[in-house]
C-alpha cells in the first residue's frame, strides 16, 4: 500500500536509541549581540562584523518509526535548542550544551511514548 508518508518496511516502531542522537549546529540570523556595547568589547564585535565568529544554536535531534498499516512512517523530533552561544566557544562547553538537549529530547520522547534506550 502506498501513502502520502514516506515509509519502511522494517525497523523497530516507537524506539530510539540514545546513542542516534544527532546534534544540529545552526547559525543564529538573529542574534542578541547588546552585550557587546562596551568600548571594551569593541574589538570582539568587529571580529564579529568581520565573520570570523558568529552567534550559534545546539540542538539535539531523534528519528523514529511510527506503525501505520503495516509499514513505517519516519517521524524526526528536534529539540526547541540552547541559542545565543559563540562560534568559537569550547569543544567541551559544546558538548555539554548538546548533551543537556539530549536529556530534553529524551522527556520529549518519552512524553510522546516513545522508548529511548542505551
Amino acid at each position: 500500500m502506498t501513502s502520502q508518508f514516506r515509509c519502511l518496511d522494517t525497523g523497530h516502531p516507537m524506539t530510539v536509541s540514545r546513542q542516534n542522537f544527532e546534534r544540529i549546529t545552526v547559525v543564529d540570523e538573529f542574534p542578541d549581540l547588546s552585550w557587546l556595547d562596551d568600548v571594551a568589547d569593541r574589538q570582539r564585535l568587529d571580529a564579529y562584523d568581520h565573520g570570523f565568529w558568529n552567534m550559534i544554536g545546539v540542538r539535539a535531534k531523534a528519528t523514529f518509526l511510527i506503525p501505520l498499516n503495516g509499514h513505517y512512517v519516519i517521524q524526526t523530533i528536534t529539540t526547541p535548542g540552547l541559542w545565543g552561544i559563540e562560534s568559537d566557544s569550547d569543544d567541551a562547553y559544546l558538548d555539554d550544551v548538546f548533551s543537556e538537549e539530549c536529556m530534553n529530547l529524551a522527556a520529549m520522547l518519552a512524553t510522546l511514548g516513545v522508548r529511548v534506550t542505551a
